[in-house]
Formats: C-alpha cells, structure tokens, sequence
C-alpha cells in the first residue's frame, strides 16, 4: 500500500478514548434531553428520506459503529431498520451498545492485525477494500458527523442544542481531573 491510511509519526488519539469521547458527549445529550419538556425534538424532520426525523438520524449515526464491529467479529450485522426507538433514552442505550461491541471488536486485533486489508460489504456503497482499522475509525467519526447534524437541525428549528461537547472540552476536563487527583 503507498498511500497508507494511518502512515507518518504515530501521534494519534486511540478508539478507547474516542469511545470514551462518544459515551461522554452521550452523557451530555442525556442531561440535555431532560431539560426539554418532552421529545418532540426527536421528530424535527431531516429532509432526508433515509433519515426522516432526528431520531432515524441517531440511529444512524451509531449503526455503523455496531455493523463494522459485527462484520469484524464475524456476527451477522445488525439491521437497525428495525430499531423502534420512542424515547432518547433507548436511543443513548442503542448507541452505548454500539459502542460497547466496538470496542470488543477493537480488543480482537494486535497493530498488525488491524492494518490486514480485507473486504467489507458496505449496505450503501458496495464491497471496499479497507482495514479493520480504517472500519473502526470511520465507523466512530461517521456517528460524530452525524451527531453535529442533529445540532445543526436542533439549531435551525431554534432549540439550543447540548454545548461544549467538541472533544477539546473533553481532553481539558480529563486534563482538570488528573490535576485535581494530584493535588487532592
């Protein structure tokens, strides 16, 4: 491969933390969603006929995070169109348990393993030829894309979304929090 995908200096961040950056922001649209006086918002619509309404969107943005991790386990992927979701509280345990099977499909490869190009049947875009890690990394910044689609809609029907959920927020208060250990 000449143009390898993750090829220069190694200074990367890993899938663990960017798990735990998703989980986190997860944290924050739960707290968020108890503000709101009911989950009306789940139901603004996309104008996108995959994703209909704000709630297909999540789904979609952690199915990915499921279906790459299934295909690299082996599992049959599952079929989210199915996934009948009436409150955001289903759809942060959906997505907890997307990310939960991620990183045991993570936890199935050594750096080596994980570089091996393989096929991958896409539902959307036919058979590619990636590693098991260009999967698991797209599969975590396809649910971040699509959770700043759901604040872009949340913005354009005048409802504040959740804030200061950008991964620097997350880093400086991991970063505040070993401080506070240190000193503490």
């Amino acid at each position: 491969m000449d143009k390898a995908f993750n090829d220069g200096p190694q200074l990367g961040i890993s899938l663990d933390t960017m798990r735990s950056w998703i989980s986190w922001q997860l944290d924050k649209w739960e707290e968020w969603d108890k503000e709101q006086s009911d989950d009306s918002w789940l139901r603004i619509e996309t104008g996108n006929s995959h994703w209909p309404t704000a709630d297909r969107l999540l789904v979609h943005a952690f199915a990915p995070v499921r279906r790459y991790a299934e295909r690299i386990l082996g599992n049959e992927p599952f079929d989210d169109k199915a996934l009948q979701a009436d409150s955001f509280a289903e759809l942060a345990a959906f997505g907890r348990e997307c990310l939960a099977i991620h990183a045991s499909a993570s936890a199935t490869f050594t750096t080596e393993q994980a570089r091996a190009e393989t096929k991958y049947q896409t539902r959307s875009a036919g058979e590619w030829t990636i590693t098991p890690e260009e999967a698991l990394v797209h599969a975590l910044t396809h649910c971040y894309w699509h959770l700043g689609g759901v604040v872009h809609l949340l913005r354009a029907n005048n409802i504040a979304p959740p804030q200061w959920n950008d991964l620097i927020f997350y880093a400086a208060g991991l970063h505040e929090q070993d401080q506070s250990a240190s000193q503490g």
